[in-house]
């Protein structure tokens, strides 16, 4: 389950980074993974480099609350086309020396590399980095690294990988956008060894808006693709009800088919 970047809309998006919100994914959603999604810079509202302390204090609360409940946090650094290395940095170094001794942590390093800083020479060198300062606090949890073309070409990755352990690769996929062309790249990596994480799947578009392609969602392999490499275990809905932690069914309504979400694995089976 992915949470919404908590300072991409506005305040109201960050109503819902708290310990109830954690509560019912698990208990009532019965997942095992979320995603808490932080911001380098926003031009309207802000982001770690410019409001450290409020962004901080938001994920603080999601991952404390993962940490109770017992259950996995992806620590995600959610950049564009410029990774913002030294805001990320201290991001991760934050990260790591606070919460590297707990298991439950999953750390992905950069979201969607795309553009000119995008390419898979320019990621990885980055993505190295980023590993080194993690490593030097946390030498065990998985760190999860973005993909050139908005985390899409894993199979660029797949012909030159990083040469530690403990690190998997970023897929994003939504159906009414990507189709069989993505999959086929997601089952190139797949076949050369590459552990694929998907930390967002959409029956939507890429912009998360739009009539689900049921068609495309029901043809896709991926969740038999990716078991080959993660063993799947869950697949949930990102919602934002009206009431933080106290959602229904109800609450979705006809929309509940053009939500995005998030595969959720056992960390463990990866390595």
């Amino acid at each position: 389950m992915s949470f919404f970047p908590s300072d991409y809309i506005g305040d109201e998006v960050a109503d819902y980074f708290n310990e109830a919100a954690v509560h019912q994914i698990k208990c009532a959603w019965n997942a095992n993974v979320v995603r808490a999604p932080t911001m380098p810079k926003e031009d309207k509202v802000g982001g770690w480099m410019t409001d450290k302390d409020r962004d901080y204090s938001r994920l603080k609360k999601v991952v404390d609350a993962a940490i109770k409940e017992g259950i996995y946090v992806i620590v995600d650094w959610h950049a564009f086309n410029d990774p913002h290395i030294d805001g990320a940095k201290d991001f991760f170094a934050n990260i790591s020396k606070t919460y590297g001794s707990f298991p439950n942590i999953i750390y992905e390093i950069w979201n969607e590399p795309d553009g000119e800083n995008g390419t898979w020479p320019l990621v990885k060198e980055y993505a190295e980095e980023i590993i080194d300062t993690i490593r030097q606090n946390d030498p065990n949890n998985i760190i999860i690294v973005g993909t050139p073309n908005w985390s899409q070409r894993v199979d660029q990755a797949a012909q030159d990988p990083i040469n530690l352990t403990n690190i998997a690769y970023t897929l994003h996929y939504y159906a009414a956008s990507h189709g069989q062309p993505i999959r086929d790249i997601a089952l190139s990596a797949i076949n050369q060894g590459l552990p694929i994480f998907i930390t967002e799947y959409g029956t939507v578009t890429y912009t998360g808006a739009g009539p689900m392609n049921e068609s495309e969602a029901n043809l896709c392999p991926m969740p038999i693709a990716v078991y080959k490499t993660l063993q799947l275990t869950n697949l949930v809905i990102l919602h934002f009800g009206p009431h933080p932690g106290n959602w229904l069914i109800k609450n979705l309504g006809a929309p509940i088919k053009e939500l995005t979400a998030t595969i959720m694995v056992r960390i463990k089976s990866i390595f």
